[in-house]
């Protein structure tokens, strides 16, 4: 019996200690873009290039690239914060990608990546959506907006940071890479769900 135990223990160390190790690896590398890029599809290929061209002094096209100009990675905005509900969510997405990659899938999109990527928005922006007053209301209402039950009940009604500010369109010459078509797209939807506001605003 005690043997039998020796050996459980022993499997359930290594098994334990494989995946600390591999916790530990990929969160090393997880913070060098072209370490992404090895696993993703095309488009993130190109959005890696925008970055180190960025970092090589050409001028960002994007949001995600102008995000480069701070000295934040890819990974900077796709893990949400450093808490270790975030961390796990992120190493379990990359589990999966890195699955289906050598399946030779597609990886989806996925729900909790929206999420990821949210959180991460308001570790440096937070300030923006407490900012008060009206001009701001498209901010400072959202949390509310996103606790309304027809929000709640139906996930496709949400209005997340990344559907204004969307972070690989190419906008350059825009201010703020904020595209109108798509932030009035976003008024409309508030208001059709909220039902309050305006609808069908001038473009």
């Amino acid at each position: 019996m005690r043997a039998w135990w020796a050996t459980a223990l022993m499997m359930l160390g290594v098994v334990v200690g494989g995946m600390v190790i591999g916790f530990g690896t990929f969160s090393v590398v997880e913070e060098y873009d072209p370490f992404c890029a090895t696993c993703h599809r095309p488009q993130e290929v190109t959005y890696v290039n925008r970055a180190q061209a960025v970092r090589a002094g050409e001028e960002a096209v994007d949001l995600a690239s102008a995000h480069t100009a701070v000295a934040l990675n890819c990974v900077a905005c796709h893990r949400g914060s450093q808490s270790l509900p975030d961390r796990l969510t992120a190493l379990q997405l990359g589990v999966r990608n890195t699955v289906a990659f050598i399946a030779g899938r597609s990886f989806g999109a996925d729900p909790r990546a929206l999420t990821l990527a949210e959180v991460s928005c308001l570790t440096c922006h937070a300030e923006v959506v407490e900012r008060p007053g009206f001009e701001n209301h498209l901010h400072n209402l959202l949390p509310e907006f996103m606790e309304l039950p027809q929000v709640q009940a139906n996930p496709a009604n949400a209005i997340r940071c990344v559907d204004c500010h969307v972070s690989h369109e190419e906008a350059p010459g825009v201010p703020g890479f904020v595209i109108e078509e798509v932030v009035l797209a976003r008024c409309e939807k508030c208001h059709a769900v909220w039902g309050r506001g305006p609808r069908g605003l001038e473009r």
